[in-house]
């Protein structure tokens, strides 16, 4: 009698165990494309809504948070200077700092002499600070233009980098790296 008891648990146990691996295929689900969903690429066409796959924004669509950047990189920077103005009265000297170690130093370097651990790699960086930089004839206007937009073979950086970043960024740039150093 215990032996046909442990006999028919076991078994029982066995068919238990075995329930999990019956194919969910032929049972009946209500909603099958939680269990199946399709795969589309982006260029696929949905045979269902007749859209492409990657369905793109309404045109004139900001995304939340954010302002369009009213200029090209192809404007000259003292152009795009005229119409952008700094944030008046915010002291961005701190942050800049930071924002320029994560940002910039790997190719400018700390003192913006480019002198970063990238310029063994791409020689043609160019300072951003010491003498002979090509920025330092320029105002905080036109290098927050470059850092949106780029500038020769440096890319902006205007959808990795914060408006309020990148205005810190300038400011320490300016007010910092090329302040002249006392003889």
């Amino acid at each position: 009698m215990k032996k046909k008891a442990i006999v028919t648990l076991v078994l029982f146990v066995i068919l238990s165990g075995l329930q999990g691996c019956v194919n969910v295929i032929g049972q009946w689900h209500y909603f099958t494309d939680m269990y199946y969903a399709p795969s589309i690429d982006a260029q696929q066409i949905d045979e269902l809504s007749g859209r492409n796959g990657n369905i793109l924004p309404p045109e004139g669509s900001v995304p939340y948070g954010t302002m369009p950047y009213p200029h090209t990189n192809l404007i000259d920077s003292a152009v795009a200077a005229k119409t952008l103005k700094m944030p008046a009265g915010l002291d961005y000297a701190a942050i800049g700092a930071q924002k320029y170690a994560i940002f910039c130093s790997p190719c400018h370097g700390i003192e913006g002499k480019a002198d970063g651990f990238v310029k063994k790699f791409m020689p043609m960086i160019v300072p951003v600070a010491g003498d002979g930089a090509n920025a330092n004839g320029l105002s905080a206007e036109q290098i927050y233009h470059i850092m949106t937009v780029g500038r020769g073979t440096m890319l902006g950086y205007g959808s990795q980098i914060k408006e309020n970043d990148r205005w810190a960024i300038a400011q320490y740039i300016k007010q910092v790296l090329q302040k002249p150093q006392a003889k």
